[in-house]
């Protein structure tokens, strides 16, 4: 499947087949505005941001989305157990990883112990794997930074980055063409929206498992995550088919709790090796209600728990 060449992020998200696409696509636009803006203004580009909020998309009215001081507060993913005294301290600079894994995608937030990371190994599986996890049974997540993770493989650390593709989304000609109309950072980054707002609805339509590429929000009750809010109006039509609608909540996914990074990596595993087949199950919160969807052939059944 091919998108339009006239997207400007289609070589980007056409190599991203999970949800990652859709989850860090604000993340991305905004990161892109922080490193191109200061060609346009004739200033020195800034670093990597160490700390990133949680990414997400317009949150409705009734939500209360915390800030990134105050997510790194909450301990979405939990608290980091105390350290292992004879595991050496993690090196500011550690040595770039020899293994044969590429990181796909970052969800991370203002700690480095939270987040999750999207990582594919040489078959080009690609799991999502919270701090502690093992990777593909080659390394332990350690760390998870704005740009990089950190491993540990045989009690040495090991960095693993984000491929440089990721930041070169634009070509020269094109990046001239923004200097020249003088674009503001605010008006790049709605450029950007834009663009990836196209992309969404033809992903929905198009895509074998578009459970991969939904909108959500993390839900926060008493400073825990406790599931995944559906947000965007324009997939208003896909979500009917299935039983759902916009300001659904998902709690679990085939009998797995979203309840912390833990919950939420197995749960998005789901999603993402889910084959058009295979039947779903879905855990939902509407009004303040809890229902069970089950999909299978396209075809939803939604039951009522009183």
């Amino acid at each position: 499947m091919k998108f339009p060449t006239d997207l400007t992020l289609d070589r980007v998200l056409h190599r991203l087949p999970t949800l990652a696409n859709v989850l860090l696509a604000t993340w991305i636009a905004l990161l892109i505005a922080d490193l191109l803006w200061p060609l346009v203004a004739g200033k020195p580009a800034t670093p990597l941001p160490e700390n990133v909020p949680v990414p997400v998309i317009e949150p409705a009215a009734k939500v209360s989305v915390p800030g990134e001081q105050q997510i790194a507060a909450l301990h979405l993913f939990g608290k980091a157990g105390t350290p292992d005294r004879k595991t050496p301290r993690v090196p500011v600079n550690a040595p770039d990883t020899k293994l044969a894994l590429t990181l796909r995608g970052i969800y991370a937030t203002g700690d480095r112990h939270q987040g999750l990371a999207i990582i594919q190994n040489r078959k080009k599986k690609e799991n999502y794997f919270a701090r502690g996890d093992s990777v593909f049974g080659l390394a332990t997540l350690e760390e998870i930074h704005a740009d990089r993770v950190i491993l540990l493989r045989n009690r040495r650390y090991e960095t693993l980055r984000l491929p440089e593709k990721w930041f070169a989304v634009h070509s020269a000609g094109k990046v001239n063409k923004r200097i020249h109309k003088r674009m503001s950072p605010e008006e790049y980054v709605e450029s950007m929206r834009g663009e990836m707002k196209k992309i969404h609805k033809m992903t929905l339509r198009e895509m074998n498992n578009p459970w991969q590429y939904l909108y959500f929000e993390p839900e926060i009750v008493n400073g825990r995550m406790t599931g995944l809010k559906l947000t965007a109006e324009e997939e208003r039509e896909f979500l009917a088919r299935n039983g759902l609608e916009p300001g659904d909540i998902i709690t679990s996914v085939n009998g797995i709790q979203i309840n912390g990074g833990g919950g939420m990596a197995r749960a998005l595993n789901a999603l993402s090796d889910r084959d058009d087949e295979d039947p779903l199950e879905l855990t939902v919160m509407r009004k303040g209600k809890s229902q069970s969807i089950l999909i299978e052939n396209n075809r939803a059944v939604t039951d009522d728990k009183h």
